[in-house]
């Protein structure tokens, strides 16, 4: 268990029953309050945490941190505070300066879950690693997070996000890590930054919070001419290029990934069970960070060999007669680019890309579902299923059949037989509604 003092931790108590706490864990759902856990209750758009604080404690809560003075009560353990994310991310710093291990920060516009799953799993095999949970990236996500860290790992690895310009600067201030990654740079929220060159400055400025003597991993397809970075840390390069620190040489797919990877003038084989060819360039960090930290080849290939992408991010899912790749978490510009370009890739008689709205691009619809017509208009051994009145336009295509939503596609009866069926969706869609459907195959049959 972790102790710290209220008075000590908390900038803004108003009042407190309680001066001292021992926890193991927080968090904001009493669903998840386990024995020895601080419950913060926050009021939401759809709840009010506050109403679920006696639930929390009887689940073995040590104490409730609240904001609404009308829930205080003198004879349970609470914490009166003027704003429960303020008293969260304080608690978040604490763990954070009484931490003795590495910290690995990662940014990008795509790739950033995967990254550090794949981080995780190549470190593990060696040292003790905690890895922030979920797609916890932005301000209240981090404190969550980071008020959980386990103070006993060698490496913490943590993912952050931005909505809006000085969000990924804020954090990484915030995280100070040893290693940054940024995965890439594309056109996810290009509305709000007006451009690919403001979105890169946005990504790159994870180098404000890199420690003194830390490191910068950097996608070589970024473009980082013009940014000027802190003194005093090293700028590496990882992808295809050959003048990045480590790059693949060549890359087979098939039903898995087989690729040649050039570390220090070394040549090393890996294999990933997955035909999507991103999470290789997403494994290059993992990689050279573990020979850094004298991995030996094995270790490094054997954890490599268990990633397995988490549901909604390229899953694989397979039944008598399909194989299903759930990838409908995100469909960004790029994501959706990669994702048809990578099940291109894919040997098989029967490919279906059953594509969402692309999300993320507000004001640059009229410039990028043009593009995104070529693209589908020359991938001819795909069958493109375009859901959502985005895709009206592309319904002259050959091998394109466009549905205005979701029950348009199914009451089509199409959904049948054999193939590779790519699902690609935002998760506002819900498209995993069609991936259900998918599964069950002939008895859907209308």
């Amino acid at each position: 268990m972790k102790r710290f003092s209220i008075i000590e931790l908390f900038k803004d108590v108003v009042k407190s029953n309680v001066e001292y706490i021992d926890y193991n864990s927080i968090t904001i759902d009493s669903r998840d309050v386990k024995e020895g856990s601080i419950f913060f209750a926050f009021k939401g758009a759809k709840t009010d945490g506050h109403l679920y604080i006696d639930q929390a404690l009887s689940k073995g809560a040590v104490c409730c941190v609240i904001t609404d003075g009308n829930y205080y009560d003198i004879n349970k353990p609470i914490v009166l505070v003027k704003d429960t994310l303020s008293a969260m991310k304080e608690l978040g710093r604490w763990n954070l300066n009484q931490y003795k291990g590495k910290k690995i920060v990662i940014t990008g516009s795509v790739g950033k879950t995967s990254t550090k799953a794949i981080l995780s799993l190549v470190l593990s095999q060696k040292l003790k690693i905690y890895e922030a949970f979920k797609n916890f990236n932005n301000e209240l996500g981090v404190s969550i997070v980071t008020s959980n860290m386990d103070l006993d790992a060698q490496y913490a690895i943590f993912e952050i996000g931005t909505n809006n310009p000085g969000e990924i600067k804020s954090l990484a201030e915030f995280l100070k890590p040893d290693v940054g990654i940024v995965t890439g740079v594309g056109h996810s929220h290009i509305g709000r930054f007006g451009s690919i060159k403001e979105i890169t400055k946005e990504k790159l400025s994870i180098s404000e919070g890199v420690k003194k003597g830390g490191v910068l991993w950097i996608n070589d397809g970024v473009d980082t001419s013009d940014y000027k970075f802190p003194e005093g840390i090293v700028i590496k390069k990882f992808g295809f290029s050959k003048d990045s620190d480590i790059y693949i040489e060549e890359l087979n797919v098939e039903k898995d990934l087989n690729f040649i990877v050039n570390f220090n003038n070394f040549k090393y084989c890996f294999k990933i069970n997955h035909p999507f060819s991103h999470f290789a360039i997403n494994a290059l960090p993992a990689i050279a960070i573990a020979f850094e930290n004298q991995f030996h080849y094995e270790e490094i290939y054997r954890g490599l060999d268990k990633f397995v992408p988490v549901e909604g991010r390229g899953e694989i899912i397979r039944t008598n007669n399909k194989i299903i790749i759930n990838d409908t978490y995100n469909a960004g510009f790029e994501a959706v680019l990669s994702a048809v370009e990578n099940l291109s890739r894919i040997d098989a008689t029967k490919k279906i890309a059953i594509l969402g709205e692309m999300a993320e691009i507000d004001g640059f619809e009229e410039k990028l579902y043009p593009r995104l017509k070529k693209e589908v208009e020359k991938r001819k051994d795909i069958h493109f299923y375009l859901v959502g009145e985005s895709f009206e336009d592309f319904n002259s295509l050959e091998n394109v059949f466009y549905f205005k939503d979701k029950s348009d596609l199914i009451n089509a009866g199409i959904l049948k037989g054999d193939g590779v069926y790519l699902v690609k969706a935002s998760r506002s869609k819900r498209f995993e509604e069609l991936v259900e459907y998918l599964k069950k195959g002939e008895d859907n049959a209308i």
